[in-house]
């Protein structure tokens, strides 16, 4: 019986580290992006993104456009990662 307490508390450990990393890389992503927008960075936003041609935004006009993808390796790309959260 403690044996199998101990593996659930394990594993949900795991599960809340995955969860944490995870929203690191959210993190910083959006952080880089925030970067490029403002022009912190080098790396100009236009390579990576465009804005939507329409105007229709909530209070900013910084929408960007989320591009089609054709296999699921492209959607692991930091412009697609970034746009789909």
């Amino acid at each position: 019986m403690a044996d199998q307490l101990w593996l659930m508390t394990r594993i949900r450990e795991e599960e809340v580290e995955e969860e944490e990393e995870e929203e690191r890389w959210n993190r910083a992503d959006l952080l880089e992006v925030f970067k490029m927008v403002k022009g912190i960075t080098a790396t100009p936003w236009s390579v990576f993104f465009h804005r939507a041609e329409n105007k229709i935004t909530r209070g900013h006009n910084w929408k960007l456009v989320k591009n089609h993808c054709h296999c699921n390796t492209r959607l692991q790309f930091f412009s697609q990662r970034v746009i789909n959260r």
